[in-house]
C-alpha cells in the first residue's frame, strides 16, 4: 500500500529507522511496522514529536543513544501489541493496532484490552522532558529542558535536571554551568571559578593559610603552612625562634644575645659577640657577671656585696 506523507516525514526524521517506512503487508514481522489502521497512530507519533521541539530527536531525551552501537527493540521485545513506543534509541516503534472491539490500552498500556482507555497527560504523569507513554497507545512529547539542565540529567527519566562534579566542591547546576555550593575541609575556592572547583588546598599554601588570601610572612623566617596555620619553616641566618610562637617568627640575634648567644638558651656570662660569648670580667678560670666582683687571692667570683673568702 501507498504510505502516507506523514509517515515518510516520519521516516526521515528517525534516521535510524525507529519508524517503520514498510506496508501494511509487513506487519507480520516482530517489531514491524503498523497493522492496517495504525497509519493515524504513525502520524499521531509524528505530530507529538514536533509539538515541543523534544520529539524523538531530541538532544535532551534520556534514552537518545550517544553510541552508534545501540540496538534498538521490536515490539515483540518490548511485549507491545499496539500503539506507539519508544525503541530504546532514540526512535519510535509503531506496534499495530487492537482487533475490532478491543482497546489499545485496555488491559495496560500498548496492550489490547476490553476497557476503555483514557490517555494521561504529561502533568498527569510528573514528566517535564521528552518523550513517554500515555498509558494507552501513544506517546506524548513533554517538551525539552533549558541548559544547563537536560533531560534526565539528574538521574530522573523525563525530568530536568543536571549532574555536576567539581574538584572539592558540593556543586550544583546554576544558570551558566556548575557553581560551587561549598568546599571540602581544607580547600577553598579562592580563584572564584568553577571551573576548577575549590583549588586551592589552604592546609599548606603560604599565600593561603586557612583562607584565602592569608598569607605567612613571619619575621626573619622562611614561612610555612601547616595544617591552616602560619609556621616557621626555616629562620634566616643568625636568628632563632626561641620562643617557639610562630606570630613574631625568628625573634631572637643570636650574634648578640646574651641569654641566647649562638643558639636558643646559650647563655653567656659575659659578652656576646658574633655569636660568641667573650667573658667581660675574667677570673682565674672563672667569668665574673653582673653582681659579683673577683677575689683576686682567691681567683673566684665572689657577690659584689659579700667579702671575699679566705685563698684556698
Amino acid at each position: 500500500m501507498r504510505l502516507p506523507w506523514s509517515v515518510l516525514l516520519a521516516c526521515a526524521a528517525v534516521s535510524w529507522g525507529s519508524v517503520s517506512c514498510s506496508s501494511g503487508d509487513d506487519g507480520g514481522k516482530a517489531g514491524a511496522g503498523p497493522t492496517p489502521g495504525a497509519e493515524a497512530g504513525a502520524e499521531a507519533s509524528v505530530d507529538a514529536g514536533g509539538s515541543g521541539g523534544g520529539g524523538a530527536g531530541d538532544a535532551s531525551a534520556p534514552d537518545v543513544a550517544s553510541e552508534a552501537a545501540c540496538v534498538p527493540s521490536t515490539c515483540v521485545q518490548l511485549e507491545a501489541e499496539c500503539g506507539s513506543v519508544k525503541d530504546g534509541c532514540g526512535g519510535v516503534l509503531e506496534c499495530g493496532t487492537c482487533p475490532t472491539g478491543k482497546t489499545c490500552g485496555g488491559s495496560a498500556a500498548n496492550k489490547c484490552g476490553d476497557a476503555a482507555c483514557t490517555p494521561k497527560t504529561c502533568a498527569q504523569l510528573g514528566a517535564s522532558c521528552g518523550q513517554v507513554s500515555d498509558g494507552c497507545a501513544s506517546l506524548l512529547d513533554c517538551g525539552w529542558c533549558t541548559a544547563p539542565e537536560s533531560c534526565g540529567g539528574g538521574g530522573f527519566e523525563n525530568q530536568c535536571g543536571c549532574t555536576c562534579s567539581l574538584p572539592h566542591a558540593v556543586a550544583e547546576c546554576g544558570p551558566n554551568g556548575c557553581r560551587v555550593v561549598s568546599c571540602v575541609a581544607g580547600w577553598e575556592d579562592c580563584n572564584a571559578s568553577a571551573v576548577d572547583g575549590c583549588e586551592t588546598d589552604v592546609t599548606n599554601d603560604t599565600s593561603n593559610c586557612g583562607g584565602c588570601d592569608t598569607k605567612c610572612a613571619l619575621p626573619n623566617a622562611v614561612s610555612a603552612c601547616k595544617t591552616g596555620k602560619c609556621a616557621v619553616g626555616l629562620c634566616t641566618a643568625d636568628w632563632g625562634d626561641c620562643d617557639g610562637a610562630a606570630q613574631n617568627g625568628c625573634e631572637i640575634n643570636l650574634l648578640t644575645s646574651k641569654q641566647n648567644c649562638g643558639g636558643c638558651d646559650a647563655e653567656c656570662f659575659g659578652l656576646c659577640t658574633e655569636g660568641e660569648c667573650h667573658c667581660a670580667k675574667p677570673c682565674g678560670s672563672e667569668c665574673c657577671t653582673t653582681g659579683q666582683k673577683c677575689c683576686e687571692d682567691a681567683q673566684m667570683c665572689w657577690p659584689s656585696t659579700s667579702v671575699c673568702p679566705l685563698p684556698r
